[in-house]
């Protein structure tokens, strides 16, 4: 109940905040104590309790429990389960829809990138809100084609920072900067060969300077539920239906090496 009341309160605040603020040059505050003189009579409604009630349903439904994250999830190390289970997802998501076009075509990589992810699950519940400060921003999941060359480029790009983009779909070892080795299923990539990539738009658009999606040979949009989001809340209701805890392994899908 408090912590419900604290976000009401807080969302209040916010969206006063946001719409006022900017007329004033100086705020002046002060402290007052909070003793029953402020109690309301219940009978008596006001226009903090009116504000609140119509926020409430919305805060509701960000505390919905979506599964159960046993050890937690922490955006740390390069992979991490974090970015694992987010590239996963959006790879599965992606192909779950090629196949609905019935044409055989299929996904050979996914990307996101690291700065995408804002927080942390903390262990036990994971909310609906948690989610939503996970993956805060209206970032949409869509499928590209791309020349393996351009995908060379990716990983070069990865070799001298892996903290750009993580990936799923691709096994690469990095030596001292420079890609020793990478494969895509497990076959070398084919710099003519064009590959499903999926993705989020901002990578498409150059977010965080992967600037070479833009030099695609086409773009899908996923019409329906593709904000990144709802692609992973409805992964998380179908874990939970199968009674599976968010969770995901660590794996060689990156080796990075350094010689000193």
């Amino acid at each position: 109940m408090r912590r419900t009341l604290f976000l009401l309160t807080a969302l209040f605040l916010f969206s006063a905040g946001c719409a006022y603020a900017q007329n004033y040059r100086k705020i002046q505050w002060s402290k007052e104590k909070m003793d029953s003189r402020w109690d309301r009579p219940q009978d008596k409604t006001t226009a903090c309790s009116e504000a609140l009630a119509r926020y409430k349903p919305s805060v509701d439904s960000l505390e919905i429990v979506v599964g159960n994250c046993p050890e937690g999830m922490t955006k740390s190390g390069y992979p991490c389960a974090l970015s694992n289970m987010t590239v996963d997802i959006i790879k599965e998501f992606a192909q779950n829809y090629l196949n609905t076009k019935g044409k055989g075509e299929k996904v050979a990589l996914s990307l996101i990138n690291y700065g995408g992810l804002r927080s942390n699950f903390a262990k036990g519940n994971v909310t609906v809100a948690d989610v939503y400060s996970m993956y805060p921003f209206y970032n949409y999941v869509i499928v590209i084609d791309l020349k393996g060359k351009h995908i060379k480029t990716l990983f070069e790009m990865v070799a001298r920072n892996p903290r750009v983009c993580a990936f799923g779909g691709a096994k690469a070892v990095i030596e001292d900067k420079k890609v020793k080795e990478l494969t895509l299923d497990d076959r070398e990539i084919e710099d003519e060969t064009i590959y499903k990539v999926a993705t989020i738009d901002f990578l498409l658009n150059g977010g965080d300077g992967v600037y070479m999606l833009r030099y695609n040979d086409g773009v899908e949009e996923i019409p329906e539920r593709s904000l990144l989001r709802d692609v992973i809340l409805d992964k998380f209701a179908v874990m939970k239906a199968e009674g599976r805890d968010i969770e995901w392994p660590l794996d060689d899908r990156l080796t990075v090496i350094e010689n000193k």
